[in-house]
C-alpha cells in the first residue's frame, strides 16, 4: 500500500459521516465569548475551532479557542485545503462503493 493511499484512508476514516455537512451555531459562538470573559470579542484575536468541523470537530464551546488573527489566516488556508481534499476523497469513496440495486 502506497503512503499516499494509506494517508487518504486514515483521513477518510477520521471523518465521520456527520462531518460531511456541518453548521456553525451563533449561540455556541456567543457562549464561548461570554465564557472566555470577552463577551464583545477580543482585540487582535478570533474565535477559532481547534479541530476543524470538516474533520469531525464539534461546534461546541470546548472546541473553540482564541487565536491571533495572523495565525488564524494561515491555519484557515491549511484547513480549506484539508477540507477540500477530504470532500473529494469522501465523494470518490462514495462513488466507488455505492451499492446499486
Amino acid at each position: 500500500m502506497t503512503r499516499s493511499l494509506l494517508v487518504a484512508l486514515v483521513l477518510l476514516l477520521a471523518v465521520s459521516a456527520d462531518a460531511r455537512e456541518y453548521v456553525r451555531s451563533g449561540r455556541v459562538h456567543r457562549a464561548f465569548l461570554r465564557s472566555s470573559g470577552y463577551p464583545h470579542g477580543r482585540p487582535g484575536y478570533v474565535a477559532d475551532h481547534q479541530r476543524p468541523l470538516c474533520a469531525g470537530g464539534s461546534d461546541s464551546v470546548v472546541n473553540l479557542h482564541w487565536q491571533l488573527i495572523a495565525e488564524a489566516q494561515v491555519k484557515d488556508r491549511a484547513e480549506w485545503t484539508l477540507c477540500r481534499r477530504l470532500r473529494a476523497l469522501v465523494a470518490q469513496f462514495d462513488q466507488q462503493w455505492r451499492v446499486t440495486p
